[in-house]
């Protein structure tokens, strides 16, 4: 049960956090991926990293743009993959 709920945070904040990051670099649908990995504790569920996928449409997005907006909204890793 704490699995399933992590797993559909950790979607539906990769969703909102892929949002927030078009919105803010302007960015086009399908340039990039969001992923944020969570993990529980006790009874707290926390975000551990965020990984970014830039695809080759994306290879114009920023990436420590990408990387300080992360950190600045979250706190936590962010890292960039090249897919």
């Amino acid at each position: 049960y704490n699995n399933a709920l992590i797993s559909a945070g950790a979607e539906f904040a990769s969703e909102r956090l892929e949002s927030e990051i078009k919105q803010e670099l302007s960015a086009k649908d399908g340039t990039f991926d969001v992923s944020v990995i969570a993990r529980g504790e006790s009874e707290e569920i926390y975000i551990e990293r965020v990984e970014v996928i830039i695809h080759p449409s994306g290879l114009s997005l920023n990436p420590h743009a990408i990387e300080k907006y992360v950190s600045d909204r979250l706190g936590c890793e962010c890292v960039i993959i090249y897919k």
